[in-house]
């Protein structure tokens, strides 16, 4: 531009506030592409805010954001945006995992005294917060100061899988250790303007849904362990009552009311449920948008999958059809089909070709590879014959 965007902007700005100092620093944000190529009007592959949160939550919008420093070119595409997706629900399931340990260990009246591992993770929280310190003090580093957060909520969740495993000495964590890990690890994000979604409330109210979801997942959970527990005896003695047809449909409907409310009901009302591979059960509070936005997603993908396979199986039907199509040729026709004849010009008594099309006739090397091309297809032939009787 022959007059710099920037200082016109500023003059008019100065000019409009009547002001002699506007702002006293300027950041200069890179370019958005999409898809690859930079967003513009003329490309036709413009985008909008509104469009983006109608398929994804502000804050998987802003987890997107956060991966790219803000003077770098962004790429927004279906690739990082499911990465993005992948980060935020890292995010929301820790917090989830995280209040689902605490609440079992509040159940219990023990007192665990520090042992090494709690004192890990509290030496590698003050390391993830230095990093993220430097990271954020060197010109705005969201990129690396987001992988710290990752790397702490990794290193998080393995404490929490080694504490409540079948071999550790003790079944509970150390509750105050990893109720730092998560008040740091959300105040950062919210920092950053990331949601996690509902959180479980400290109110009476709070308690009280809490009380409710304990009393409804174990329910569901004890129903679903039964039916589970039934259907393998069931299908372990076919001759007794249990293994009847009428009996496995009844344990199959019980087994997909149990899944329709986990994949359904308690998402649109901001829980998700999660089985665990012992036979226990998880709940988490989230936010309900996310959920059934999620929801919609897998179903999607569900459903691009099931294309995708059913596009799959036509090309293999059409692959059969035309290899079946080429096997009920006789041998000594093979050469002299509509797709072949103009390759050659005269065949021998087997139809094998002796000349071609400009009728020179073939060196020996020719007639080798199409012997040994006959005698391929002599094969298939006699398999075609012999399906058909």
């Amino acid at each position: 531009l022959e007059f710099p965007h920037h200082d016109n902007e500023i003059a008019q700005a100065e000019a409009y506030h009547v002001t002699h100092e506007w702002v006293r620093y300027w950041m200069h944000s890179g370019h958005l592409h999409i898809e690859g190529l930079k967003m513009s009007k003329s490309l036709k592959n413009f985008i909008s805010i509104d469009a983006c949160l109608e398929r994804y939550s502000a804050a998987q919008l802003r987890i997107l954001f956060l991966l790219h420093k803000y003077d770098a070119p962004m790429s927004y595409s279906e690739e990082s945006m499911l990465e993005a997706v992948r980060l935020h629900r890292s995010f929301v399931d820790f917090e989830g995992t995280v209040s689902a340990a605490i609440r079992s260990a509040s159940k219990v009246d023990i007192s665990i005294r520090p042992e090494a591992m709690d004192k890990e993770l509290l030496e590698f929280l003050a390391q993830k917060r230095s990093v993220v310190y430097a990271s954020l003090a060197d010109n705005l580093n969201t990129p690396d100061a987001l992988m710290a957060l990752v790397a702490l909520v990794g290193r998080t969740n393995a404490y929490i899988a080694h504490v409540e495993s079948e071999n550790s000495s003790r079944k509970y964590v150390n509750v105050p250790v990893i109720s730092s890990v998560l008040e740091y690890v959300k105040s950062m994000l919210n920092s950053f303007g990331v949601s996690l979604g509902k959180t479980d409330s400290a109110d009476s109210a709070g308690k009280e849904v809490e009380s409710i979801l304990d009393a409804f997942g174990g329910f569901r959970n004890e129903l679903r362990n039964s039916a589970l527990s039934a259907k393998a005896a069931s299908r372990s003695n076919r001759e007794s009552g249990m293994g009847s047809k009428e009996v496995q449909e009844y344990l199959n409907n019980i087994l997909n009311v149990c899944d329709s409310v986990r994949d359904h009901t308690l998402p649109a009302l901001g829980v998700r449920l999660e089985d665990k591979a012992d036979g226990s059960f998880v709940w988490k509070r989230e936010n309900a948008a996310d959920l059934m936005k999620e929801q919609e997603r897998k179903k999607q993908q569900e459903l691009e999958k099931a294309e995708e396979k059913r596009k799959a199986k036509e090309r293999e039907q059409e692959r059969l059809a035309k290899e079946m199509e080429r096997a009920s040729i006789h041998p000594s026709l093979m050469f002299q089909t509509e797709e072949r004849k103009s390759e050659f010009s005269a065949w021998d008594e087997d139809g094998i070709p002796t000349h071609d099309s400009e009728k020179n006739e073939l060196s020996k090397a020719a007639r080798k590879k199409l012997v040994k091309e006959r005698e391929k297809h002599v094969k298939l032939y006699e398999k075609f014959v012999s399906s058909s009787k």
